[in-house]
This record gives structure tokens, C-alpha cells and sequence, in this order.
């Protein structure tokens, strides 16, 4: 665990197959690859410590055995995975709306 008053930053570059994605610094605290501990997926980023940092990496076996301890912690995360999920929906409702009024330059 980071102590209180260390900083660490670590930058996010994007996978090969989307080299125009600009690459993020992230401070302390931030999540990384979260949903993988949900579900199988490819990852999304690249993490790298660009100054001294203490990170955790937790397998998905362990975290779901620990959300089956603590319920409590198990029903926060489904809600901010819904609110998520939520704004994504509606994110993407909104970019439909914008295609549908948009004009066709074929």
C-alpha cells in the first residue's frame, strides 16, 4: 500500500491495435482494469510506473472470493457497475440520436 503522503503516477498507452488513442497519467488510487475481475476480457492498456510505485495485482479467483465474504462490498460494486453500465447505454442512445440527425455524405 502507497503511504499518504507518496504520489504515484503511472501512464496509460493504448492497445497496439488503436495506436491513436492518447496515452493518460493516472495518480493514486486509480483503478486499472477493473472489469477484468468480472469478466475475460483482452486488456485494454498498457500500466507504466513512470515514477517508483506500489501497485497491488489481484488474480480474479481471489477477488471473487473475497466479495463472497464481504457482501456488503459485493452489492457497491454491482451498483457502480450498473451506473455504468447506465451511462454507457445512454451515452451510446445519445451518439445513435446524433448518426440519425446527421447528414449522409456518401
Amino acid at each position: 500500500m502507497a503511504i499518504e503522503d507518496d504520489i504515484s503516477l503511472l501512464r496509460l498507452s493504448a492497445r497496439a491495435d488503436k495506436p491513436d488513442e492518447p496515452e493518460l497519467v493516472i495518480g493514486p488510487g486509480t483503478l486499472v482494469g477493473e472489469y477484468s475481475l468480472l469478466i475475460e476480457t483482452k486488456r485494454a492498456v498498457t500500466a507504466t510506473a513512470i515514477e517508483p510505485s506500489t501497485v497491488i495485482r489481484i488474480s480474479r479467483n481471489l477477488f471473487l472470493k473475497t466479495l463472497e465474504g464481504f457482501p456488503d462490498a459485493a452489492g457497491r460494486l454491482r451498483k457502480m457497475v450498473a451506473a455504468r453500465a447506465e451511462q454507457m447505454t445512454a451515452d451510446m442512445q445519445g451518439v445513435r440520436k446524433w448518426l440519425g440527425e446527421a447528414p449522409n455524405y456518401r
